[in-house]
Order: structure tokens, then sequence, then C-alpha cells
């Protein structure tokens, strides 16, 4: 006879979850013990519904079925499969939603403008850096993650914004040595946020990067647009190389110069003159010289450094704190 867990794992797999997503949700409490009794085979496939936004009852019934498809706004899908969607969307809200129960309260309210929010950084920093963006966002009420666990083989999601009432988390799905490269994708979702993009939607879900994909809607503009004012103080900066032939040590060298004259992060200067020349070679080989002046790990080892010091874990439950510390990636 093939055991509930076996089961029910085998269940998951073929509805395309990866194996480290299952572990990941699979609660602390399980035993084999556990098997032989009937409320806890059921609490099992709750537990585990709960967790990955499936329906309890498909877990009872039938194949899994993911719950939170319509109810999410989708960008840049490229490839990106109705079932990948589904998984992607149902893990992303129900992660975040998980995650605001412990959420501290906000500090302020949302700025009415990129510029407001830039100038306020401004006053305590050179320049509006990674770090003071995930500053900004906890006093905002906003949670920011990086999610250690990813649902499917292929790992292309940017990132997720997912709301619930008046608040709201961001899950950012790219794994990045270089923290210029998340300051964007971080500055375009407060973008969706401040814009109202996500006041009539669950989530908001980012597949391919919004800085490498040619044809963009008009949200996707908006909070370009943002993105830039909060980074470099202008909606359209115009980064224009002062030589026609160029290395990446050469803009590297160039950056790190002009970043304290223009109050503009030097990775982000990097990037800009990437998008503005469609030269990203010589532009990411810059951000890797300059990322390792100032870290070697991946940048969301650090963002959730920050959350696991940020979250309120004593105002959640321990089963909910154990499960949010495995997909982030973090000790208790």
């Amino acid at each position: 006879m093939v055991s509930t867990e076996a089961s029910l794992r085998r269940e998951l797999l073929n509805a395309g979850l990866t194996s480290r997503a299952i572990d990941a949700v699979w609660p602390e409490w399980w035993s084999s013990d556990a098997e032989v009794s009937l409320s806890a085979t059921a609490e099992l496939r709750y537990t585990v519904a709960r967790r990955l936004g499936i329906s309890p009852r498909s877990l009872f019934e039938g194949p899994p079925k993911f719950v939170w498809r319509d109810e999410a706004k989708f960008k840049n899908l490229g490839t990106t499969t109705p079932v990948e969607q589904f998984i992607l969307t149902s893990f992303g809200i129900a992660a975040g939603r998980a995650l605001i129960t412990a959420a501290p309260p906000a500090l302020a309210p949302l700025p009415t403008t990129a510029v407001d929010l830039r100038r306020q950084i401004l006053r305590s920093s050179p320049y509006v850096r990674l770090g003071d963006l995930l500053v900004a966002c906890w006093g905002l009420g906003i949670p920011v993650v990086k999610t250690n666990i990813f649902p499917l083989e292929r790992k292309r999601m940017q990132a997720i914004t997912v709301r619930l009432g008046n608040q709201y988390v961001i899950l950012i799905g790219r794994d990045s040595r270089f923290p210029a490269w998340i300051a964007f994708i971080l500055a375009h979702e407060l973008g969706h946020i401040v814009r109202g993009h996500i006041d009539d939607s669950a989530a908001l879900l980012e597949m391919d990067d919004p800085l490498q994909v040619p044809e963009r809607d008009n949200e996707e503009l908006q909070a370009d647009a943002f993105a830039l004012a909060l980074l470099t103080g202008d909606e359209e900066p115009k980064i224009i190389p002062g030589i026609e032939r160029y290395s990446a040590l050469q803009v590297a060298e160039a950056v790190v110069r002009a970043a304290a004259q223009e109050r503009i992060d030097p990775g982000v200067l990097a990037l800009c003159l990437a998008y503005g020349t469609g030269r990203w070679e010589e532009s990411v080989g810059a951000l890797k010289r300059i990322a390792e002046q100032e870290l070697s790990e991946d940048v969301g080892i650090g963002v959730n450094r920050i959350a696991n010091n940020e979250l309120d874990w004593d105002s959640t439950t321990s089963e909910r704190a154990f499960y949010l510390h495995k997909i982030l990636g973090i000790t208790a």
C-alpha cells in the first residue's frame, strides 16, 4: 500500500512542482507514525495546500488545483506556460500572505512620487543604493525577501508583489551578485505599488527582466519611470559614453568617478549606459568589477538577513515561522 506521504508527493511532482518546493512546505510535525492517523493525514493535506496556494479539496479528490491564477496580473510573460503561471502565482501569494502576518507596522505612508522618496534617502546617503531601498520599504511596512525556494525547475521569475488589503510584500525571484540590478527590480515593483497598479489584484507577477524586455505596456513604462526617477533623479536618464570604444574596466572606473558628482549608484549608472547603448557586455563586466569591491555573495543572502531581523516572528505561529524560514533559507 502506497503511503499518504509518497502519494501526495507524487501528485505534487506530477503537477509540476520541484522536490525542493515540496520539502519546504512539508510540515515540521509530520512523521511516519502520523500515517496511521486520519486526522493527521488530513491536516497534512490542508497544510501543504495552504502553503502552496492549492485548493485543499483537490488534494483529497484529484490532481492539485492551484487557486490564485485569476487573481493576479502578469507582466513580461515571455514563454511562460499557463501551468507555470498557476504554480508561480499560487506559491507567491501563499508565501506573501504568510509573510504579511509577521510584517512590522509601517512607520510612514507611501510616498506620492519617486522624487519625494529619493529626496528623503539622499538626506543621509550619497546615492540611492539597494540597502537604502530595503530600509525604505521596511519603513513603509513593505517586507522585501528573496525566495530561496523556487517552485519550478526554470528559475525565470524576477519578482512577485503580493497585496492583502492595504498591505504589500515583495518577493524577489532573481539570483544576482549585483546590488544595482536588484535595486532596479525592487524600485520597479515599488513603482507598481505607489502607482496603484495592484489595487485591484492579489498580486503582480514579473517574469522577464523589465530592463531587457523590448515591448512594455503602460503600467510597465510607469513603473520603469518611477524606478529611474528614484534611482537617478530622472525618469529618462541619458548616460552617453564619451568615446566610441571602451572596455568593462573603463566603464567601471568611469561610473565610480561619476557616482559622487551625479549622486547615482555606480552600478545603476552602468545599467543605464547598457540600456541606452545596447552594449550589455561592457556594463555587465563593469558590474562584476564593482561587485567584487562590495560583496561576493548572492545579493539575496543580504536581503534575507535584513528580513530575518525585521520580521516580527513572535506575531506569527511557530508552524508558519518554520515554513517561512525554509523558503527564505534562514535559520531560526
